[in-house]
């Protein structure tokens, strides 16, 4: 499982995902975060890929701040 900030601007940060499976994209998509609301506006239904993202933009966030 692999994600990348697609798009961070006015307070709306969309996240793009890539599952994998032997090596191989398997699935792929975006999932949106309102940063102003503080809530994902198009979250995936999986929760562990969901869980999994919520730590990666916690950490971009940290990282956002930082700089």
């Amino acid at each position: 499982m692999r994600f990348a900030i697609a798009k961070d601007t006015q307070g709306a940060i969309a996240l793009h995902y890539v599952l994998e499976a032997a090596y191989l994209p398997a699935a792929s998509g975006i999932l949106e975060y309102d940063e102003v609301l503080r809530n994902w506006t198009a979250p995936h239904l999986d929760q562990l890929i969901q869980t999994k993202a919520e730590c990666f933009l916690q950490s971009y966030l940290k990282r956002r701040k930082r700089d």
